[in-house]
């Protein structure tokens, strides 16, 4: 009888581990998410701008080439503090506030930056627009 309880509270004990476990590393969590964007503006301060590719989601990444994304031009960060993440839909949208200073001609520039972030292939991606100026030149009749 003693080792039948043994085995029924080793068996509970496991169970509640797990259970604390999964909640503990929910990869869709506020704090996994709060890690994922320190990963890529880390990245984009050691300058390694294809981690930050890699990071985007395959809507943009079918569009812009690494190469390409590669080639065009940086902004270089001199620093960043992550200020605000909002899960907008659970599990698969998020909105991040980054306060970052950037290198603007050699000069510190203070910005806040907007993030949007999809949940994609079991990891949080930065969304990007391919062409993120295409809307301010376009005349309003060609917008649709």
């Amino acid at each position: 009888m003693n080792r039948w309880k043994l085995t029924m509270v080793l068996l509970l004990i496991l169970s509640v581990c797990a259970t604390c476990a999964h909640l503990a590393l929910n990869p869709k969590s506020p704090e996994e998410l709060r890690k994922r964007v320190q990963e890529l503006w880390e990245a984009k301060k050691r300058g390694d701008w294809g981690e930050v590719y890699d990071m985007t989601t395959s809507a943009y990444r079918s569009k812009v080439t690494k190469s390409s994304f590669l080639s065009s031009p940086k902004i270089n960060t001199l620093g960043f503090t992550v200020e605000n993440i909002k899960i907008l839909e659970p599990g698969t949208e998020a909105l991040v506030i980054v306060k970052a200073t950037l290198d603007m001609m050699g000069r510190p520039f203070p910005m806040q930056i907007k993030e949007h972030w999809l949940w994609e292939d079991g990891q949080w991606r930065l969304m990007l627009s391919p062409t993120p100026f295409k809307s301010l030149f376009m005349h309003k009749s060609m917008k649709k």
